[in-house]
């Protein structure tokens, strides 16, 4: 295992399921439950009322979705707070003219993960309870981030030169965060350098920026297996 995520005790996994649908699922492994067990959650953790046919192509043609697993170490199960529970982070993106802009699902949130995958975006959520309740959730997220890295995120996220796959998805979650963000919030301090410095990066800021969606994938083969996690950004 890399040692950074054997220091950290994290695992990733890598598998497709549902509309075309790519994930990664980073675990926290401190808590007890063997890794094997956590696989045989896959795939119906994600399925929303076990309804398969919400993740066909023609509903869902959103390519990519990077995924953020934290885990209960008490239970190994959802728990809503945030201290010792399980979050999932879930980015979407889909081209503009089929209705979609980048959001993302918590599923734990209790609401918001149906409303999320049933209907393209809505802007009328912008003012909502239930985006409220979303973006006490990153704001949660962002902090137990911080607090898990510990002052040592860098070579978690940032090979000096390149996202990891962990930095990766940390980003997505900084980009979504921001969209939920009142003026004035602030990310916590260690994501808020790790957000400048990538920003600083003619490589990867534009990448992950750009307007055009079909430039916003990130390349998931590559982060398939945990000895290949320093890898491109395209």
């Amino acid at each position: 295992m890399n040692p950074i995520l054997s220091k950290y005790n994290i695992e990733l996994e890598y598998f497709n399921c549902h509309a075309r649908a790519e994930f990664i699922r980073i675990y926290l492994h401190d808590h007890g439950v063997p890794f094997t067990d956590l696989r045989r959650t896959r795939p119906e953790w994600h399925t929303i009322k076990s309804d398969p046919e919400k993740f066909t192509p023609e509903r869902y043609p959103f390519g990519q979705m990077p995924v953020l697993r934290l885990l209960s170490k008490d239970t190994g199960k959802v728990e809503e707070t945030i201290s010792g529970s399980l979050v999932i982070l879930g980015f979407f993106q889909g081209p503009p003219d089929r209705g979609f802009k980048s959001g993302m699902i918590i599923d734990g949130a209790n609401t918001m993960e149906e409303q999320v995958w049933d209907s393209t975006w809505n802007p009328d959520w912008d003012s909502s309870e239930e985006i409220a309740k979303l973006a006490k959730m990153v704001q949660r997220f962002l902090g137990y981030i911080e607090r898990l890295l510990d002052g040592s995120y860098e070579p978690l996220l940032w090979d000096g030169k390149n996202l990891t796959a962990a930095g990766a998805i940390t980003l997505q979650a900084l980009v979504t965060a921001a969209f939920f963000m009142k003026d004035g919030e602030t990310y916590p301090p260690i994501l808020d350098a790790f957000y400048k410095k990538v920003k600083a990066s003619s490589k990867a800021w534009p990448y992950l920026t750009s307007e055009d969606h079909s430039e916003q994938r990130l390349c998931m083969s590559e982060y398939a297996t945990i000895d290949r996690l320093h890898t491109r950004i395209l």
